[in-house]
């Protein structure tokens, strides 16, 4: 850009200059999940996580005018905030994990010229509690008086699982 000013009398100033990075892209937040065991949920954007899972929210800002083969880099982020379960938002600082339960989890970031992403979602199932197996002996058995159970070849065993609901959701 170049500019320049002149007064009532047609005194001029030296032409000057300045060049500006015109950044109007907002960052680009995605979810990193670290550790622990992830599977995919049963509703879009949903996924099942056990409790060890790290949650990690990296952000890029891409170059200006959202050009990723641009020579300018983006003004930078400023932030990352989430909010968990609509509770008020939190700067994101480092990973997090999430207790027991289904989390509905909103992110977003902001670069430093103030260019707001989209808000993001997705939900966490948080599943902490672990299947309970039971056996069931059929016939012929015999279980003596300390205990000791004694079976056959042609005993039938049955085993069933059951994945016990806790915080209201199972895996």
């Amino acid at each position: 850009m170049q500019y320049q000013s002149q007064d009532r009398l047609g005194n001029m100033e030296t032409p000057k200059s300045k060049s500006y990075l015109l950044d109007q892209t907002p960052p680009v937040t995605s979810l990193a999940l670290v550790r622990g065991k992830q599977v995919i949920g049963p509703e879009a954007g949903s996924f099942y996580a056990s409790p060890d899972t790290l949650i990690g929210l990296p952000a890029l800002d891409p170059t200006v005018n959202g050009s990723l083969n641009g020579s300018a880099p983006g003004s930078g982020e400023a932030f990352t905030r989430y909010q968990d379960n609509g509770l008020p938002f939190e700067v994101f600082r480092s990973s997090f994990q999430l207790g027991e339960g289904r989390h509905v989890l909103n992110f977003q970031s902001q670069d430093k010229v103030e260019n707001l992403e989209i808000l993001r979602s997705t939900i966490a199932l948080v599943d902490a509690t672990p299947p309970l197996t039971s056996m069931q002996i059929g016939t012929p058995s015999y279980t003596n008086p300390v205990g000791m159970t004694y079976i056959t070849p042609a005993t039938v065993l049955a085993l069933s699982g059951e994945d016990v609901v806790s915080a209201d959701l199972r895996s």
